[in-house]
């Protein structure tokens, strides 16, 4: 089971959160804040998989909490109001923006994107063995109005490009319609790291390391400062030493 918290200072949608939450049977019953201040000190006090957080907070907005926070959890932005969506959405942590009110289903839509493959141990169990090799072999995502298979070996890295992610392959690049952070939820973390703001790479393909910077084939990656000690473990997980200190 996951854990949500939501801030919300209106009772009516905390309300509906809470009904919403339940009927995916795939959380604890959730914390609620109302207010910034609340759900500050209580994120920094223990883990959350995900928050439902309300733009408009009464002592301050969604986006200054979230400034707060070194470290903040997977966020679906809720408000009555589409502007700030532009703004949310280049804050990584943000996996979705629902506009009030909002239906079950796209509520449903949210939660998964925020959670990514992180829901596949909640669902139900495959009828069989082979959909399960599949999909440790393919991932789709969508590019435009098309549904694009990727072999997951062939996936080199993947960049951020603004509102979207260009993964290169072995075979090219490709524009898909959805942002780094929601496609690091979406990729197993087994074989693919984030190293940088704006980038994941395939370990599979790992040819060389530095200090700043990694060698993915004949790509050279940058080491985000922040992603240096994520970097660090996964490599010393891996067996792989690396001068990265």
């Amino acid at each position: 089971m996951f854990s949500c918290l939501i801030v919300e200072d209106d009772p009516s949608f905390s309300d509906q959160l809470t009904t919403y939450l339940a009927k995916t049977t795939l959380f604890d019953a959730p914390l609620i804040c109302r207010t910034a201040r609340e759900a500050f000190s209580l994120l920094n006090t223990i883990p959350i998989n995900l928050v439902l957080l309300d733009y408009d907070l009464p002592d301050m907005n969604g986006l200054d909490l979230l400034a707060c926070l070194p470290q903040p959890p997977q966020v679906v932005m809720t408000t009555a109001h589409t502007q700030p969506a532009v703004a949310c959405f280049d804050i990584d942590a943000v996996a979705d923006f629902l506009t009030k009110p909002y239906s079950y289903p796209r509520f449903l839509r949210a939660v998964r994107r925020a959670l990514g493959n992180q829901l596949q141990p909640a669902e139900s169990q495959p009828a069989s063995k082979a959909p399960a090799a599949r999909e440790d072999k393919y991932i789709y995502f969508k590019s435009g109005r098309k549904l694009n298979r990727f072999v997951l070996d062939d996936i080199v890295y993947a960049e951020a490009y603004g509102a979207y992610t260009k993964v290169h392959t072995l075979t090219g690049s490709v524009a898909i319609n959805q942002r780094l952070a929601t496609l690091q939820n979406e990729l197993p973390r087994n074989r693919f790291l984030r190293v940088h703001k704006s980038f994941i790479i395939n370990s599979l393909h790992l040819s060389n390391l530095e200090t700043n910077r990694l060698h993915v084939l004949s790509y050279k990656i940058p080491i985000g400062i922040t992603y240096r000690p994520a970097v660090l473990q996964f490599m010393q997980q891996a067996g792989i030493t690396a001068p990265i200190s």
